[in-house]
């Protein structure tokens, strides 16, 4: 396991392209699941009970799953959360799901919003830090494209106190261009 990559489930191709090239059931899937689709969250929660990052970390005592937070500071359940809830009871893991707490509004990324990291770490605070302090976080996010959010709540998480911190996308996009 190694902290510096990004673990993903599968691909994510954006609609413009799926619009040309038709519909993929992987992005399906993941679309079901950002709108709370139960039957989406299940299959990801099959997923990552089966993961094998996930089973290295059960291996080990007082993991913690942060998740990486909405764009928009009001938005504090989501999807990604439910799964959170879900694994740290079903695995017994350290729920710190919100301790990445987005504290000014950023503009939707999928629309067109920058994806520089310095956005991130200049939007992001850590809350609770008691939860995260000498464990091993699991970080996870439902896509990723650059990377740059997961990096940067990395990077906040460890600076608060995180021994270690893994990163777990369910989907991220391919080939992405600025």
């Amino acid at each position: 396991m190694k902290e510096d990559i990004i673990y993903y489930l599968h691909t994510y191709i954006p609609y413009r392209e799926r619009k040309l090239n038709g519909e993929d059931d992987n992005s399906y899937k993941l679309i079901q699941f950002k709108y709370g689709n139960i039957f989406a969250i299940e299959e990801y929660r099959h997923k990552l009970i089966n993961n094998k990052l996930i089973k290295n970390l059960l291996q080990q005592d007082n993991i913690a799953i942060a998740c990486v937070p909405s764009h928009n500071p009001k938005n504090e359940e989501s999807s990604i959360h439910t799964l959170a809830d879900i694994i740290c009871e079903e695995l017994g893991f350290i729920n710190a799901s919100k301790c990445c707490n987005r504290v000014k509004l950023i503009d939707k990324l999928s629309t067109g919003g920058k994806r520089n990291k310095e956005i991130h770490l200049n939007s992001i605070k850590i809350i609770n830090q008691q939860l995260i302090q000498n464990k091993t976080v699991l970080l996870i996010d439902d896509i990723a494209t650059t990377g740059n959010s997961m990096n940067a709540c990395q990077d906040l998480l460890k600076k608060n106190g995180a021994k270690y911190v893994y990163k777990l996308v369910l989907a991220h996009t391919p080939k992405y261009k600025e």
